[in-house]
């Protein structure tokens, strides 16, 4: 095994993470405080194989460093240090390795803290950390595991700017020192030899559902920084005569007062042009951030700009601030002597033989002549369309501040519109001026006598059979006919589509400024959309015309036969082990048979809980319009509940038919595993007697769950007891409540509502509602909610149920009746029709139970005498 005496030589750095994330910076350097938070994400949820019993981690341990260091590396193998806290825990002997690394000044600090005592949780820690030592290491080991370890090896707290991250994530995986053999967590000890390499484990119990999962992660957080000093300016260009306003800014703010020295350089600039005194002291009172300081410049004879720059003296720096960014600012004196040339025209656009008067003007006088020079560049227009010989010097007289230059156009025989430029040569510009705005112009020669021919359609959309209407435009009429060229192109549609013979040659009388062509469409046997274009044959237009806008039109051929195609489901929720029916449907049959792909798509929803093969093809009969798909549900130990997505395959839809307007639907998996309290919904006791209700949980709870029953304050029920207690051990074995009446004076049944609230565990905010009647022994009357009479349900048989059970009830008068099945968190999930029934005993429902998974569920009868509605409930157990 190497020695960490040889490790030291290594010299490169090994991050032990697969990803991290790098967020804002802090603007500082110096010594920075970090806090460490390792939080730990491992536990039987996430890490299923073999999951150990008492999951941990040890404390923290490792350091900060520099480059020529490196603790651990994969590829390597481990120091003693290493070892020791690979495979028991101890911190020690890699304590001792960081400070021999001190003492050799490649480390800092030795950084230590806390372990988790028992996964998943999290423990923090401090640490400072200098630029001499940024990097930093830490590891802990973890435990039940031969030599398995986590941590991070040379992770950089510095950014490319050399200054501090604010926040560093990192993804925490697990490695094998290669100092001890075992597969898992508890193999027992027995030293590798020779020893391996460290390496990262990526095999189970690791690797779950065919990737690597993390175990947690650290995370570094900057709390504090040397404070970092910048420097601003308000302006980098003034005129002469103007002040530049100096702001030195600390990043954070320090108690004391803090003066911070300044240079200031001569670029262009003299030392009579501004205030050049140097250094110059800035002091930033203690609590404040910073200070400004003022430098005045001053006109003076010569015309041209100048320039100095300020910056921070870097090697004056006070003790407690360090050099941020930026740190000099050059500032331009601008010399508002220097008259700038500019350039206009009287008009931007000219009929041929007219003239361009292009105006030179300075924004001063000077006192003596000046020549500007000007290049005239062609663009569409030719050289004989106007005066383009270039450069042309245009002269302005002293004392003048402009001068013109006109430029004629000439007729010639094109019949289209021409352009050329007229702009300021800024290259051979004479030293007294600068170009100022506008330097260029663009004129145009208009031809006066020619027309633009356009086209437009009276439709850009037809069904197979109808005709389109297409209409030639001129722009202004002419004395004689004029013939234009069409050309006709197919898209998708073919030449017996529509008239597709080209070119259709259209023509406009003299005097006129229009005229119209037909164009047939034709019915064919393709289930398909086509199309075509109509354009104006440029190249052949006549001359005396140019092309206009728009010059082409598209039309598409609607076939009027192709059906529709569309999607829906029986039920966009469901419970798990429920199924759902998809139906596809044509808007017309087909003579042929035909298959129609679906996608499924998973969103919250996991593969194993619903058929989630994709794509699955469905076929329609020829001469049917629709098809059912079913899919089926399963049920998950997951408390939540899922979705997933069924649509039609648009990308591949057979030839001959589109889409309809609904073609896809979500189906949410109602989870019938959420916590519960399983209880009676309501219960009947005689006045003066006791009535023993069962109570338990519905799922595992994550720790102890009090039960505490509320509601029967000032009534005249009394629970045996108020709260019970279920561990993770008995959550599902029930306990027993009794129930005890007192006798009152009057002779109305009373009515009272129990609520069941459960907290800790996983159960906080879960609540169950007991209703209890309480009759009164004379038997006279009911509260005003009561029949005269009693209406009883005697419950239901067989009870557990398999596929079909009966419910018999008693009534006193005629009523409508209606049954209603909920789960154990209240939701319905069956629900008969309403049914009129005669005064009597022993009527009989059948209910059906092929929908329902196994479980607890409860039935309620729901009777409507027409003045009165009352509800009677009961358990019932479905077992498959």
């Amino acid at each position: 095994m190497n020695t960490f005496n040889n490790m030291i030589q290594k010299c490169l750095p090994v991050w032990a993470v697969s990803s991290f994330l790098l967020l804002s910076t802090a603007l500082a350097q110096g010594t920075a405080t970090y806090e460490l938070t390792f939080t730990s994400t491992w536990s039987a949820s996430t890490h299923p194989t073999d999951f150990p019993s008492n999951p941990h981690f040890s404390g923290l341990i490792g350091g900060t460093h520099n480059s020529s260091v490196t603790f651990w590396s994969t590829g390597s193998t481990a120091s003693a240090g290493i070892e020791s806290m690979a495979e028991t825990g101890g911190t020690s002997t890699l304590r001792s390795e960081v400070n021999q690394a001190i003492s050799a000044s490649n480390a800092g600090e030795v950084i230590s803290g806390g372990g988790i005592g028992r996964s998943p949780g999290s423990v923090k820690t401090t640490f400072q950390v200098t630029p001499q030592w940024n990097l930093v290491t830490v590891t802990s080991m973890l435990a039940p595991s031969p030599d398995w370890f986590v941590g991070v090896s040379g992770l950089n707290l510095l950014d490319n700017d050399n200054n501090w991250r604010q926040r560093v994530e990192v993804d925490l995986f697990v490695y094998d020192a290669g100092t001890d053999s075992g597969p898992n967590y508890t193999s027992p000890n027995d030293d590798t030899d020779p020893a391996e390499n460290i390496s990262r484990i990526g095999t189970s119990p690791f690797l779950v559902d065919g990737s690597v999962k993390s175990v947690g992660s650290f995370v570094f957080e900057l709390k504090s920084s040397t404070p970092q000093v910048s420097l601003s300016v308000d302006n980098n260009s003034v005129e002469e005569g103007e002040a530049v306003t100096v702001t030195i800014e600390l990043s954070e703010a320090l108690t004391n007062n803090v003066s911070i020295p300044l240079n200031l350089t001569p670029g262009t600039a003299e030392s009579d042009d501004y205030d050049s005194t140097s250094p110059v002291n800035v002091t930033i009172t203690g609590g404040q951030t910073e200070a400004d300081h003022t430098i005045n410049t001053y006109e003076d004879d010569d015309i041209e700009n100048e320039s100095f720059t300020v910056q921070i003296d870097t090697d004056n720096l006070p003790s407690g601030v360090v050099a941020g960014s930026p740190l000099s600012a050059q500032v331009t004196i601008t010399d508002d002597d220097v008259p700038e040339v500019s350039l206009s025209v009287d008009n931007n656009s000219v009929e041929e033989g007219e003239t361009v008067t292009v105006t030179v003007e300075l924004s001063i006088p000077l006192t003596s002549n000046v020549t500007i020079p000007l290049n005239l560049t062609s663009g569409t227009a030719e050289f004989g369309d106007y005066d383009s010989r270039s450069p042309v010097n245009v002269t302005i007289t002293g004392g003048q501040t402009e001068a013109d230059h006109t430029i004629n156009t000439y007729e010639d025989s094109d019949a289209k519109d021409e352009s050329f430029s007229v702009a300021i040569d800024e290259d051979n510009l004479p030293a007294e001026v600068i170009a100022g705005s506008p330097r260029s112009v663009s004129i145009t020669i208009t031809d006066p006598d020619v027309p633009e021919v356009s086209l437009s359609v009276d439709k850009n959309s037809v069904e197979e059979g109808e005709s389109v209407t297409v209409t030639v435009e001129l722009s202004d009429d002419l004395f004689s006919n004029v013939t234009i060229p069409l050309e006709l192109t197919s898209g998708t549609a073919e030449s017996s589509d529509y008239d597709s013979t080209s070119p259709v040659n259209i023509e406009i009388i003299s005097g006129q400024t229009e005229a119209e062509h037909t164009i047939t469409t034709y019915e064919d046997d393709d289930i398909e959309d086509e199309s075509f274009t109509v354009a104006i044959d440029e190249d052949s237009l006549p001359f005396g015309t140019l092309l206009g806008s728009p010059a082409s039109a598209d039309i598409t051929i609607i076939d009027a036969s192709m059906p529709e195609i569309s999607l829906s489901v029986d039920q966009d929720s469901v419970m798990e082990g429920q199924s759902v029916t998809v139906t596809i449907e044509l808007s017309e049959s087909l003579a042929i048979n035909t298959t129609i792909p679906l996608i499924l798509t998973s969103g919250t929803a996991e593969s194993d809980d619903y058929d989630s093969a994709s794509p699955v093809n469905v076929d329609i009969t020829s001469g049917q319009t629709e098809v059912e798909h079913t899919i089926n549900t399963y049920e998950d130990a997951d408390t939540e509940n899922e979705t997933f997505t069924v649509a039609i395959d648009e990308d591949d839809l057979p030839t001959g038919i589109i889409l309809g307007s609904s073609i896809s639907a979500e189906v949410t998996i109602t989870d019938n595993d959420m916590p519960g309290i399983l209880a009676p919904v309501s219960v009947e006791v005689d006045e003066g007697q006791s009535e023993a209700i069962q109570i338990s949980l519905m799922t595992q709870p994550s720790s102890d769950v009090t039960v505490t029953i509320t509601g029967y304050q000032n009534t005249d029920l009394e629970p045996d007891q108020e709260t019970l207690t279920f561990t993770r051990d008995n959550y599902n074995t029930p306990q027993t409540v009794t129930l005890i009446t007192t006798e009152d004076s009057d002779l109305l049944n009373d009515e009272v509502t129990l609520t069941l609230a459960a907290s800790g565990g996983g159960y906080d905010e879960v609540s169950h509602t007991l209703a209890v009647t309480i009759r009164d022994n004379m038997g006279v009357g009911i509260e005003d909610e009561e029949p005269s009479i009693s209406i009883t349900l005697w419950g239901n048989y067989p009870n557990p149920v398999s596929d079909l059970t009966k419910i018999v009830f008693d009534l006193p008068e005629p009523a409508q009746i209606s049954i209603r099945v909920t789960d154990l968190l209240g939701r319905i999930v069956q629900t008969t029709p309403y049914g009129w029934y005669e005064a009597g005993r022993d009527h009989t429902v059948e209910l059906g139970t092929d929908n329902l998974t196994s479980g607890v569920y409860y039935y309620t009868l729901r009777v409507d005498t027409g003045d009165q509605v009352f509800q009677r409930s009961k358990a019932m157990s479905i077992v498959r």
